[in-house]
């Protein structure tokens, strides 16, 4: 019998949360699943963790494959995946029992290509820190328009939003099988890109028909040590780069406008603050910070790019004389910052 949802969970370094996730995986109301753990290379207790769930619950696949990174991963068990619809679950983070249930019997009811539900955002203690719902009903996107929408918004907030209306993560949904094969869908590496479910839900979105959200928060989203999402890389800069890049040859070819394309200098604007303002606060030492900060202004062809926009004025008038008066006069701030210490000090051996 064709198992109504394939769950796909690429491994890597979560020997920790594995059982969490997997807990509430196997329990799921839904029965008729198959869940597809792809080990990609874990270099912990996993691969051996993993062989052991299948052993006990046949409804577990398992793929042990030299690390290629999440995407690529993905890619694996959706290869491999035989249900009606697939779930794309991050092992360090675990759903309600009920999630596969609820959000199939939708997907079904409205003949919809994707599902997408709420989510919880979990501390490192265990605790809900907030509840994302990026609608307040169930809501039904069928015109071209509003699913184009969907996809500016994951890009860059629409105007006059602070946050992002819809989140651009494929973990809290489930996606119609046929449908991403029918249409060649598949995720590149998240080493080549900032986020592959970014340019996933770009390649989605542009050919979906029916697209369902339910507020219902079924996902739960964990501030874990391993995610890779709550470290900072000095590598980040430049995957927000190429991503940059991939948005502004992909969007024109997936049928986006001229004036859509701000979304993605926008998106690249706002990814160059929140790297420098991370880089700010980060440990690494203030030579390579300064060296890492000039790189960025020194850009020439990200900028040049962006000045050919609407969005140069903010460019010019938010980012370059922050960071420009930052990098000129933290010599100045480290040096008031010794001479406090020291007087300090002389005060200490005065007494």
């Amino acid at each position: 019998m064709q198992p109504k949802v394939s769950i796909v969970l690429p491994i890597y370094g979560v020997e920790k949360y594995l059982d969490r996730c997997m807990d509430r995986i196997l329990n799921q109301t839904l029965k008729e699943i198959e869940i597809i753990m792809v080990d990609d290379g874990s270099p912990d207790c996993c691969p051996q963790l993993c062989d052991e769930y299948a052993k006990k619950d046949s409804r577990v696949k398992v793929i042990h494959k030299e690390n290629e990174g999440l995407g690529y991963a993905r890619n694996s068990g959706m290869k491999m995946a035989t249900g009606e619809f697939i779930a794309f679950i991050d092992s360090d983070d675990y759903v309600s029992y009920d999630m596969m249930a609820h959000l199939y019997g939708i997907a079904k009811e409205y003949q919809a290509q994707a599902v997408y539900c709420g989510i919880n955002i979990v501390n490192s203690d265990g605790f809900i820190m907030d509840v994302r719902r990026e609608v307040d009903e169930l809501t039904c996107f069928t015109k071209k328009q509003d699913l184009f929408t969907i996809c500016l918004d994951m890009i860059s907030p629409i105007e006059k939003n602070i946050k992002p209306c819809f989140m651009m993560s494929v973990w809290h949904s489930i996606f119609d099988l046929q449908f991403l094969h029918l249409h060649n869908l598949s995720f590149c590496s998240e080493r080549d890109f900032v986020s592959e479910d970014m340019i996933f839900d770009i390649d989605f979105f542009t050919c979906a028909e029916k697209v369902i959200f339910i507020p219902d928060p079924y996902y739960y989203y964990c501030h874990n040590d391993v995610s890779l999402s709550h470290t900072f890389n000095l590598n980040r800069y430049g995957r927000y780069r190429s991503h940059y890049k991939e948005l502004l040859r992909r969007m024109p070819l997936k049928g986006f406008s001229a004036e859509d394309i701000n979304y993605a200098h926008k998106f690249m604007i706002s990814s160059t603050r929140n790297y420098l303002y991370n880089l700010f606060k980060s440990s690494v030492s203030y030579p390579e910070k300064r060296n890492l900060m000039r790189m960025v202004l020194n850009d020439r062809e990200v900028w040049d790019m962006m000045k050919q926009t609407s969005v140069h004025t903010l460019l010019a008038s938010s980012i370059m004389p922050f960071y420009r008066s930052f990098v000129n006069n933290m010599p100045i701030m480290l040096e008031f910052l010794i001479r406090i210490h020291n007087f300090k000090c002389q005060l200490k051996s005065n007494k």
